[in-house]
């Protein structure tokens, strides 16, 4: 058995796409469509993989944040310094973590990471 027939290509006749190529599909053979609402399709997957990449991202550096958190904490208690508790470390290196996303122009990371007074007041704060 022969592989099916390639679509036909053909070149405009409409005076105001001169040169452009026309995608004339073969009976049967193709019913894929348009190929720019394709490239709409392809280009809005990338845009969201690259929003659940940044967000996945997002809360690895969350996580390390807290373990470094917890881990200078427990340094600086074992020193015996009273002066900076872990809260206070907790807010210092959220401040150093979004200094460094902002000078990344990660604004995508920022925008995810961002405090939702809703959340905190409502599930958190009780």
């Amino acid at each position: 058995s022969s592989p099916p027939p390639p679509p036909a290509v053909q070149l405009s006749t409409d005076p105001d796409k001169a040169g452009t190529k026309v995608h004339t599909p073969v009976a049967g053979f193709d019913e894929v469509g348009d190929e720019n609402e394709m490239g709409d399709r392809e280009a809005a997957f990338e845009k969201e993989e690259r929003e659940v990449s940044v967000l996945k991202w997002g809360i690895v550096i969350g996580l390390i944040s807290l373990c470094v958190t917890f881990l200078i904490s427990h340094y600086l208690e074992s020193l015996h310094f009273p002066y900076l508790p872990e809260a206070g470390v907790a807010v210092l290196l959220g401040m150093l973590t979004a200094f460094c996303f902002d000078r990344s122009h990660s604004t995508l990371m920022l925008s995810d990471l961002k405090f939702d007074f809703e959340f905190f007041m409502i599930w958190l704060l009780p």
